[in-house]
């Protein structure tokens, strides 16, 4: 495995030493997760005690462990070791564990490893990814952070597998997972979650993050020639993908699976090859004739462009742009009132695209993150012009 499994993988590796440096390898873990290096004690202390901590509790834990072991080995004149120290502060200290068991570290990490991967791909699998999620979720409403959930499908898989084997569509499955891992930070999660389905879970990023990444990998996979050994053949594969974040679209793990799931439906309805954010649009305001300064940013670009509005309402506008911006981006916007000299800022999501002539286009956003004051003012822009309209 990858990231967290990787220094899981090689502390369980030392535990199996006569002497372990352990303050050297907690010093790593530190400095290579930073904030995230208490999620790797959590999931050790899971590993070897069967005990489920926090990663606050299972930070906490650590340290006391490491103060016995250094206690013990100086009480009995020679190292003891981190299992030995584990054990005794577990049984003795705060009394958890009542009936501990001995097992083989190299047999137990292969038993542990088994029920949270999968065989063919060895990414995590759709055990790992739904405990994982749901822990995700918690940590993101604890302390008001963002979280994006990302589903990929590979188009017309069963297609491939049918005519050239399954043994093919393995080796496509493994390909396509060694892709994603490459392309994913350390603190991701990348996960198979059944079939051709792949799922990622990116803790502390918004939705323009995810689909920065999913974009690099869609375009990767796009212009990799996948080999079919039988017939000395080249074949080209796409895959499609679905966003969701936490906060916006949903703040519960099922509903981000749904939405993600909707996007990635609409993604595959609207020609396959392409990565949506999750959108739902929903009327609640009067939409007026509008002529308002904006200025907009594509989240996942570089450059800022600028615009005018169509229309503007307190939920979204529909402004003009020399630009195509495909359905399901994520951007940036900042509107100025007619007769105001604040500017509005935004986060929206693109709902309606249209060519009306050539190069020129109509784009239909709502509001994902809007000040409240800011919306407000918008409101009252928007009764105000409709009120002189209707007189």
């Amino acid at each position: 495995m990858k990231s967290d499994r990787d220094i899981i993988d090689r502390i369980i590796k030392s535990l199996g030493e006569n002497s372990v440096n352990v303050e050297r390898i907690t010093e790593k873990i530190k400095k290579k997760y930073k904030k995230n290096s208490k999620m790797i004690y959590r999931d050790l202390l899971k590993i070897f005690t069967n005990l489920d901590f926090n990663a606050d509790e299972a930070n906490e834990h650590w340290n006391k462990i490491l103060e016995q072991k250094a206690l013990l080995s100086k009480r009995l004149k020679r190292d003891v070791g981190l299992r030995v120290a584990m054990l005794d502060y577990f049984i003795h200290k705060n009394k958890m564990l009542k009936n501990p068991k001995i097992i083989e570290i190299e047999i137990f990490d292969k038993l542990s490893t088994s029920v949270i991967t999968d065989e063919l791909t060895h990414l995590y699998n759709k055990r790992f990814f739904t405990e994982t999620l749901y822990r995700e979720t918690l940590r993101a409403k604890r302390y008001n952070l963002d979280l994006s959930v990302l589903m990929l499908d590979i188009d017309d898989f069963k297609r491939c597998n049918d005519k050239f084997g399954h043994l093919f569509g393995d080796r496509v499955l493994a390909q396509i997972a060694d892709i994603l891992e490459k392309n994913i930070r350390k603190v991701d999660y990348v996960c198979r979650y059944g079939g051709e389905e792949f799922a990622i879970i990116f803790p502390e990023t918004p939705g323009s993050g995810a689909l920065a990444v999913a974009e690099r990998v869609r375009k990767m996979i796009q212009t990799t020639k996948f080999v079919v050994e039988d017939i000395k053949a080249e074949i080209s594969l796409t895959i499609s993908g679905g966003i969701s974040s936490f906060g916006i679209d949903d703040d519960t793990p099922e509903g981000l699976v749904k939405k993600s799931d909707i996007a990635l439906y609409q993604a595959k309805n609207d020609g396959k090859n392409r990565v949506y954010l999750f959108y739902e649009e929903k009327r609640k305001f009067f939409r007026i004739d509008a002529r308002c300064e904006v200025t907009y940013h594509i989240l996942t670009e570089a450059e800022y462009e600028k615009s005018e509005t169509r229309n503007i309402s307190g939920g979204g506008i529909l402004f003009e742009c020399d630009e195509l911006i495909p359905i399901g981006s994520l951007i940036e916007i900042s509107i100025k009132i007619p007769g105001t000299r604040r500017k509005i800022k935004a986060i929206g999501k693109t709902t309606r695209l249209e060519e009306k002539t050539l190069n020129k286009y109509e784009v239909g956003v709502i509001f994902t993150k809007i000040d409240p004051l800011d919306q407000s003012n918008i409101i009252k822009y928007v009764s105000h012009i409709h009120e002189k309209v209707n007189k």
